[in-house]
């Protein structure tokens, strides 16, 4: 299970705060886990993809190409959100 946290601007834009996905067996990338949450309601989570939107797997900062593994956490947060 990936647990999925948003913050600051991307949690007002997509309505939540934390989601929890199945993983794709073996994992995937944040490009897929994107797609993978996408599918509930894709026009909330269109804000994903927007090209400010920073990502982090388990508390590393990557890209949309970064490894999700089956129990990863991974964030999604504009690059000026607080903490």
């Amino acid at each position: 299970m990936i647990k999925v946290l948003y913050f600051g601007r991307v949690a007002d834009a997509v309505g939540a705060r934390e989601q929890r996905f199945n993983a794709p067996a073996g994992g995937c990338t944040v490009a897929a886990l994107k797609a993978l949450v996408a599918l509930d309601e894709s026009e909330r989570y269109a804000s994903l993809n927007l090209p400010w939107v920073r990502s982090s797997v388990d508390q590393r900062l990557g890209g949309d190409d970064a490894w999700v593994a089956e129990d990863s956490e991974v964030a999604f947060f504009s690059p000026y959100s607080g903490g």
